[in-house]
């Protein structure tokens, strides 16, 4: 039997696309860049002072929004990883056969978690770590996958509850994606005091980098007695990349 409307095979899932959905939920996510040296040597690793948000979100037909904010009492390591300002939006498009997503972030503030500040040469700056407050990354992008078993498998059904997978199943994955970031500071991503470890190429202090191309991976979700489920995904993709970088003098 199918819905003649989704051409779903109603005996796998159920479609309530029609109806507002809405939802609540924990997250973080992870953002990071290694500088690896010329020779043996240690990398150079910034990171984010990532936190964990609260978040609202709402879904209705294939139009998906989530908001997230930040817990104030658990996010309490400004001392150690200094303070990490962020910007985090997402959008999603749902369709019983295509999983679209748009996101934009913007990372202010990170901390190098490889070296000391004293193997570095930098002055206490009531961070526990070395950090810098100067360097901004934006990330802008879109990636899209066509769902090729969407009539007995929903991806909709595990990321915006607006449809029911009523027996277990999976469905192969196949898209592209498409990513610009930019990286910024006010001097040299490589400190001074480690100039020589690090290839002449890698001393930038703003670059533009496009990506662009084919990505893959598979999904499937388990469901125990038709009302608990657990559903795994994964994609992975490989490019072309074009970049634009500016060194100090």
């Amino acid at each position: 039997r199918s819905d003649r409307n989704a051409e779903v095979d109603t005996q796998y899932g159920k479609d309530y696309s029609h109806l507002l959905t809405g939802r609540s939920f924990l997250s973080t996510k992870y953002n990071a860049f290694r500088i690896d040296p010329v020779s043996e040597g240690t990398a150079l690793n910034y990171r984010p002072n990532n936190q964990i948000n609260i978040g609202v979100g709402a879904s209705y037909r294939k139009f998906t929004l989530n908001l997230g904010f930040a817990i104030p009492f658990v996010n309490r390591d400004d001392e150690r990883y200094g303070r990490t300002r962020y910007l985090d939006a997402q959008a999603n498009l749902l369709s019983p056969e295509r999983a679209t997503n748009f996101f934009l972030q913007v990372f202010k503030g990170y901390h190098i978690s490889t070296y000391s500040r004293q193997e570095l040469g930098w002055p206490d700056q009531g961070v526990a770590l070395p950090y810098r407050g100067d360097l901004v990354e934006f990330n802008l992008g879109i990636s899209t996958l066509r769902v090729y078993n969407s009539r007995r498998f929903s991806y909709r059904a595990a990321f915006n509850q607006d449809a029911w997978q009523c027996r277990s199943q999976g469905s192969w994955l196949l898209g592209g994606y498409a990513l610009y970031y930019r990286l910024k500071a006010d001097s040299s991503l490589v400190p001074t005091a480690l100039a020589r470890q690090f290839d002449a190429q890698a001393a930038l202090r703003k670059g533009d980098f496009g990506d662009i191309g084919p990505m893959g991976g598979y999904a499937y979700t388990f469901v125990l007695k038709q009302r608990w489920f657990a559903t795994a995904s994964f994609a992975v993709g490989a490019g072309l990349s074009v970049q634009h970088t500016l060194k100090d003098p």
